[in-house]
């Protein structure tokens, strides 16, 4: 692993330790080869989360140079990429050059954010602070999109401007319209809040309800427009728009078997 991979493992030890999925985050590993079937058991045989994930900050630190990466992973796929995003801001912050694509405002010190991390591109909608460096980090506060995901905001919006329009002029039938971006990644208008909210919803294993997390973001209606003006910018930033289709419109998805059978489009497993 290189020094400055170690170096941000390092620096975000505690964070790390508090909020690593470590017994799915080492099973990933494990799968993608960094791991052995050995040290994954002898990580998993400690008797509590914080000693597993300390086991494994200090293992993976000895597993070669792809270590970091398919750490990163890991963490991604399982809807860290908040904290996948601090630890590259921990990196940015000592070479003082961003790596980001792009870092478009959009107001209050939120930003549209296009980065690419483990060979995956993602656009974060996310407030940012500045630390005693006068450097901008991000915060928990936001939400982090596929390109699956964000190409569907794009083709969502005139039906959320229809949404916004009803619930200002009050005539809507239902209190609030929700818009699905795949995974648990939902949009939502109501008449209560004048914002559009973006936020990862999932559901509670003993009641299998589905509810609202903390990782999301709400938007202003002057954010919102903030937003839908950074489109062109975002897909300057990201060529490989080119080669990605909305899953809803792939072949196999044109009935209701193929929605059905996506995690991506279902992902609670529900009846269409």
């Amino acid at each position: 692993m290189q020094k400055e991979h170690r170096d941000a493992l390092q620096r975000n030890y505690v964070k790390l330790v508090k909020e690593t999925p470590v017994d799915i985050v080492a099973g990933h590993l494990y799968q993608t080869g960094i791991l052995t079937d050995e040290l994954r058991e002898e990580i998993l045989q400690n008797p509590n989360t914080y000693s597993k994930t300390r086991q494994l900050i200090s293992t993976i630190q000895r597993r070669g140079p792809h270590a970091f990466d398919g750490f990163c992973t890991a963490l991604i796929d399982e809807g860290k990429s908040a904290l996948v995003h601090h630890l590259k801001a921990s990196m940015t912050e000592k070479s003082e050059v961003s790596k980001d694509r792009a870092m478009l405002p959009i107001g209050n010190d939120i930003f549209v954010v296009v980065s690419k991390w483990c060979d995956k591109v993602l656009v974060h909608i996310r407030k940012y602070e500045k630390n005693s460096a006068a450097i901008y980090v991000p915060t928990k506060k936001g939400v982090d999109l596929t390109l699956n995901q964000w190409q569907l905001l794009e083709m969502y919006v005139n039906e959320i401007e229809d949404a916004i329009g009803q619930m200002i002029d009050d005539v809507s039938e239902v209190p609030e319209m929700t818009f699905h971006l795949g995974k648990g990644v939902y949009i939502t208008v109501n008449k209560i809040y004048p914002t559009v909210d973006v936020r990862q919803r999932w559901m509670t294993p003993d009641t299998n309800q589905i509810v609202s997390t903390k990782k999301g973001i709400s938007l202003t209606y002057d954010k919102w427009e903030a937003l839908k003006g950074t489109f062109l910018a975002v897909r300057e930033a990201v060529p490989e728009f080119e080669n990605t289709i909305p899953c809803i419109l792939s072949d196999d998805h044109q009935n209701q078997e193929g929605m059905l059978n996506c995690s991506t489009c279902n992902p609670f497993g529900e009846p269409l």
